[in-house]
């Protein structure tokens, strides 16, 4: 399994790559810290990524316009985009439902980041976006 995550926090990054690699030993997992960077990586890679994880609120390329670019470029079948955030706003919530991007709210806890984590990548979430972003 190929996991992407950008995020412009460092701890939220090196958090989130714990919680991966916990749950899923093995992985190929790549991290950036700006948008333009996780697009860079994906126009020189051939292999396309099983889950591509993005914060929102990141400055210069934003959650939304990094995961319109790839949309864009690369199409919906590259991956399973999730959005990846503390809170999501109603209009947030329609963006990403219309854009048929999912949505995570980022955990409190490390233990409940792998408890949903486990959940999204197991399948086990529904389809509906708006129940996991309102924590599941």
């Amino acid at each position: 399994m190929i996991v992407l995550y950008v995020d412009d926090d460092s701890d939220d990054r090196e958090i989130f790559g714990a919680a991966i690699n916990t749950i899923i030993p093995g992985v190929r997992y790549n991290e950036f810290e700006a948008g333009q960077k996780i697009i860079e990586f994906l126009a020189k890679k051939k292999e396309k990524p099983d889950y591509i994880f993005i914060d929102i609120n990141m400055p210069k390329m934003n959650g939304y316009e990094c995961a319109q670019e790839i949309l864009s470029v690369y199409g919906v079948e590259c991956s399973r985009i999730v959005m990846y955030s503390t809170t999501f706003s109603p209009p947030d919530i329609a963006r990403f439902n219309k854009m048929g991007v999912h949505m995570l709210q980022k955990a409190n806890t490390f233990d409940e980041l792998l408890g949903n984590l486990r959940k999204l990548l197991a399948g086990t979430q529904s389809s509906s976006t708006a129940s996991i972003a309102q924590g599941g």
